[in-house]
Parts: C-alpha cells; structure tokens; sequence
C-alpha cells in the first residue's frame, strides 16, 4: 500500500533566528566579565581571578587555578586567559599576545586560552599552536566569534545572553525587583544595607517583597524543636527574622528602595526572598561569606512553583550570578558570642573604603563606595557584586 504523501511529510519544525551579537558594544572589561561568566563551566576551577580588573594583568585578564586529582594528590594547573575585544586579529598581533602573556624565559602556565570576537585564519590558529607548543604549555584553546556566539545561545547561558546584550531566546524577560546589599559604612561593617533593585526592561508594578534570614530561621526552628511544647520561639532569641516590603512601581534607572539589616554573622549570610510582581512571582537566594578577607557571593532568581508547573520543559532560572572564589558555609545553629564593633554609616575623610560598601550622606542618599579602573570605569566590588549594582536591564 502506497501512503499519502500529505501522511508521510514531518510536521515542520520551527525554526529560531539568531543575530551576529555585538561584542563592539561591550566596553573591555564588560567584555572580560563576559568571558569570566562563559568560562566558569570549562572546568572546575579553585580560583577564577579577574587579574584585569585589578590593574596589574601581566599579559592576561585572568587567572584561573584548576586543582586535578593525579596519583600523586592533588596537582594545581594554572591557566591564562586573555580577553581581546579586537573585530580583527592578525598573525603578527596573535603572536605579540602570545609574547606578552608568556615572555621568553618565563614558566609556562599550565593552560592558555585566548578569547575575542572575531575569526581566525588558519594561518592565526597554526601559529598560536605552534608558538604555545614551543613554550611547553600543555593545553591551549583559540576562542573567536563562532564559538562564543554558541556558547552564548545554549540555553543555560540566556541569562548571560539577556544581561549583556538584552537578548533572551525564551521571549521577554520579566520586571520584578530582588534584594541584595552591602556593608553599611565600610567593609567590615556589622551593619548592611539591604536594597531593593530593578531588574528587566520595563518598570516592575505592585511587589511585594518577603524578606527572610535563613541564619535566624534555623535557629528559631532548632529551639521550636528543642521546645515542642511551646508555639513560638522567645520574641529575644534572634531579634527579628524577616520583612515584608509592598513596591508600588520601581522603575529600570532607580532604587525601588532600601532597608537596613544586621546580620548575626556579617561574614556568613543566607537569605531567601520571596517576590511577587504583576509579572509573576519569583524566589530569590542570595548568600555571602568573606573568603581570603574578600566578601564573595551566589545569587539565582527563579520562578516560583505554579510557573515551573505550567511550563515544565521551560528554563526556571530568571537570573543568577557566583563568584569562583564562593564558599558555601552551614546555617547558623547559635547565635554568635562576639559582638562586633558599630561603624558610623557616614562619610569618613581620609578613609580608604574596602569594597563593596555604601554610606548615607547627610541628605540622606545613599552612595556606594567605587574605584576607578585604568580605562575610566568604576568599580562599586569585586566579582559580582560590580555586576550586582549596576541596573539589571536590557544592557547592564
């Protein structure tokens, strides 16, 4: 029996158009933070660190430390990576990289990998293997446009996709504000400033925000526990353990608001934020600890259970940022015994500010601490809290 043709033909597949992303847009060390975001799952790093943004990158933008179990322990591999946001990049160019990274008679890292947004020849990609092998280095790879244009269009990197060029190949991203803060007055500051902030394209409407300390919630529960026959934990035990906040509207440009919060250890923080916006609700997890006496940190934002029910093939993952250097800690089972020193919320003259931190002026604004970079910029942090301050918009 001969089948209808009409019967034989496959549905027709939809097909997804995907635009040349301009990288030019980017300034460099946007570009650079880019990089240290898509390289984060090329292998299991012990340190990723951004040697760029510091100053002093001694040929490279960064460094990163893989630690490889070999029969003898555990061996340390250092890699070199280097971010060129360059639209060509000759023979002769890829080699004065290479010798600015490597200089004759110094130790070959371990690893090199050469990133920028552009196509190499053949004539290029001989000489960077050719040179990298003579300098002994053991394993080398070549990143042009193509390969982080794929990188960039796998679903697990929309949310890199969307917050650096403003591009999402799941539709719009939604409006909601989230939370996360920094330290009140200084670094080391006991105090903090938790601000609400925007994030997405258009203005988010009628949020509400419920704010809780994990640290304080889990010892609450461990006395609930320990005390079954009583209702509720002493009104003393943590002091208070969660905010409610309504945001009628909070603009992209703007601070949707702030609110000031102390931490029971300012080193070793865990929150969970409830939010609910007209666009949909959303679950915040934001966690900080002081790693090297460096404030490191891990922030996701989800949709929340019915989104995820309804669209069960979709990504849940709305945003999210870790630094390499992140240290997961433990809850808190007791309240710490140290009391920490007060530090004036104020601007303090002749003060170098570690970063992040924010003061309140005498008008009462808020203003965060920065450092200027070599190209102009302004840092308000290390990793991602730099990423964190700035708006989370169509391009942040």
């Amino acid at each position: 029996m001969v089948k209808n043709k009409s019967t034989m033909a496959s549905k027709p597949k939809p097909t997804r158009t995907t635009n040349p992303l301009h990288f030019e847009d980017l300034e460099p060390h946007r570009f650079e933070d880019l990089t240290r975001q898509l390289v984060r799952d090329f292998r299991s790093w012990q340190k990723l660190e951004p040697t760029g943004r510091l100053g002093a990158d001694d040929g490279y933008d960064v460094r990163g430390i893989e630690a490889v179990a070999v029969p003898s322990g555990i061996e340390e591999r250092v890699w070199q990576i280097q971010c060129k946001r360059e639209k060509s990049i000759t023979p002769k160019e890829l080699g004065e990289y290479i010798d600015e990274m490597i200089p004759p008679g110094t130790t070959a890292p371990y690893g090199v990998l050469l990133v920028a947004p552009c196509d190499f020849s053949k004539r290029a990609r001989d000489l960077f293997r050719n040179e990298l092998q003579k300098r002994s280095v053991r394993e080398f790879y070549l990143w042009g446009k193509a390969d982080l244009e794929d990188l960039l269009y796998q679903r697990k990197n929309d949310h890199l996709l969307y917050s650096y060029f403003g591009i999402s190949l799941h539709g719009a991203k939604p409006s909601l504000v989230f939370v996360v803060g920094v330290p009140l007055g200084d670094n080391r500051s006991p105090d903090w400033l938790m601000m609400v902030k925007h994030y997405g394209p258009e203005p988010a409407y009628n949020c509400h925000v419920n704010f809780y300390d994990k640290d304080r919630k889990n010892i609450e529960h461990d006395w609930l526990v320990k005390h079954p026959q009583e209702p509720y934990p002493p009104a003393g035990l943590v002091s208070k353990s969660q905010l409610q906040l309504h945001i009628p509207e909070a603009d992209p440009p703007g601070l949707a608001g702030s609110f000031r919060w102390t931490p029971l250890d300012p080193d070793r923080q865990h929150y969970s934020i409830s939010i609910s916006c007209r666009a949909g609700i959303f679950e915040e997890n934001w966690e900080v600890t002081r790693v090297n006496g460096v404030l490191r940190t891990k922030i996701s934002i989800e949709h929340g259970p019915l989104w995820k029910e309804k669209n069960p093939d979709s990504e849940t993952l709305v945003f999210s940022c870790s630094d390499p250097e992140f240290v997961p800690m433990p809850l808190l089972t007791e309240v710490p015994a140290a009391k920490l020193i007060p530090v004036h919320p104020g601007w303090k003259p002749n003060h170098q500010f570690g970063l992040p931190a924010a003061i309140i002026d005498p008008n009462a604004n808020i203003q965060l601490a920065g450092m200027h970079l070599p190209d102009g910029s302004m840092s308000c942090g290390p990793g991602c809290w730099d990423r964190l301050l700035r708006h989370q918009g169509n391009k942040v």
